[in-house]
């Protein structure tokens, strides 16, 4: 059974996961450091579902590895930025 939500509607499963991995998308670029804005937290949100992670395991060092090696190619590219 789904959660309350305050409209009185419910939350469904789908929706509770996306809103855990937009959560956990967010403590991430905290725990690493990073810039939080919604261009990033949509990336590691994106990648999170790409790499097939569960949002349970977002936080974990092998998600927070890559994505920071992720972020340093993507700034090496850019020129060092």
């Amino acid at each position: 059974e789904g959660a309350r939500d305050p409209g009185g509607g419910t939350v469904g499963p789908e929706a509770r996961e996306q809103i855990c991995r937009v959560a956990n998308a967010v403590r991430v670029l905290a725990a690493l450091f990073l810039a939080i804005h919604p261009p990033a937290i949509l990336d590691v949100h994106t990648c999170s579902v790409q790499w097939g992670v569960e949002p349970k395991d977002m936080l974990g060092t092998g998600f927070l590895v890559r994505t920071l090696e992720r972020e340093s190619e993507r700034r090496v590219a850019r020129g060092g930025v």
